[in-house]
């Protein structure tokens, strides 16, 4: 059940920000916000990806995980995202989290997301005049996994943003921000004030983010970063669904792989 949960909400938070922006960044839970959010043409690239999310309980003890993707855009503006399903709020998925992998093709107005296991795609068409797939309906959360407050976050003050100037990643000149929300004591039953910060690191060159960090005393923190990028035409290829895939219309139930058995 845990991980039926864990891939249907991955699949859900994916098309409901797909319909946001187009085409939207593919979505990290936990790590969310590192890609662009608008087409992009003539910048194209393709990189791995890295996220780790580190909790630490009560009693000292520390929970991290780390997990590998990938991403890539063409001249022409499609992206392609592979990535496990990292966490959703404070429960991390696992080494075992299913795979997905999300195509977003503006040319041919498509979202493809691919599911490796099993060998099916989920076809999501953009309505016409829209800037994505139309999103199923989702609960009142701004995002799952980043420890970000409910839709209704108006309650709290507005985080304070600072600017942290310019450093090279992976030979791209970056601009980073640092935003600061304090949660004052007693907001949400906390005894004392919680600090949550978030940083980011934005290309302007590529139109996309290389680098993000975000801690949050109640979830952890989550880092999120590109590495290996290769500024060059990606295989067209990576932006088609397999030969032996089969298709479905519309977001569906992702096909999980078996659950591994106890030895």
């Amino acid at each position: 059940m845990r991980r039926v949960a864990l891939a249907a909400a991955c699949v859900a938070v994916v098309v409901t920000v797909a319909a946001a922006q187009a085409p939207p960044p593919f979505v990290v839970l936990g790590a969310e916000d590192a890609f662009e959010r608008n087409t992009v043409k003539g910048a194209p690239y393709a990189a791995t990806t890295e996220t780790e999310i580190v909790q630490t309980l009560a009693d000292g003890n520390r929970i991290s995980h780390r997990s590998m993707g990938f991403a890539a855009r063409d001249s022409e503006g499609r992206t392609r995202r592979e990535q496990a399903l990292a966490a959703i709020g404070a429960m991390l998925a696992g080494p075992g989290a299913p795979k997905l992998t999300v195509i977003h093709d503006p040319v041919a107005r498509v979202t493809y997301i691919l599911e490796p296991e099993g060998k099916r795609a989920r076809r999501l068409r953009w309505p016409e005049g829209s800037a994505g797939p139309e999103a199923p309906p989702m609960p009142p959360f701004a995002a799952l996994g980043n420890g970000r407050f409910p839709a209704d976050a108006g309650a709290y003050s507005l985080p304070r943003t600072e600017a942290l100037g310019a450093r090279e990643i992976e030979s791209v000149t970056a601009q980073g921000t640092r935003s600061t929300l304090v949660v004052p004591a007693g907001q949400i039953g906390n005894e004392k004030a919680l600090t949550i910060v978030s940083e980011r690191w934005y290309s302007a060159d590529l139109d996309m983010v290389l680098e993000t960090r975000h801690s949050d005393p109640r979830f952890g923190e989550t880092r999120f970063r590109v590495l290996n990028l290769e500024r060059k035409e990606p295989d067209h290829a990576l932006f088609e669904v397999p030969a032996d895939y089969h298709i479905d219309d519309g977001p569906g139930r992702p096909t999980l792989p078996p659950a591994p058995t106890a030895r």
